[in-house]
């Protein structure tokens, strides 16, 4: 079995926002960017059910 690396996180100063979420959104977020490669507009659309808006 191979080793997983794992790279250092490097914090943002968005935490406010991440902080405003439930830990179970969190945790689905963190996994699904680092093992299904979502991009952050996936993740709002599928983790946190936010539609983007589209200017008209």
């Amino acid at each position: 079995m191979s080793e997983m690396v794992i790279p250092k996180l490097e914090p943002k100063s968005r935490s406010r926002e991440y902080n405003s979420y439930k830990e179970h959104l969190r945790d689905k977020i963190v996994y699904e960017y680092l093992f299904n490669s979502e991009s952050h507009r996936s993740l709002d659309e599928l983790v946190l059910g936010k539609r983007q808006i589209l200017p008209t």
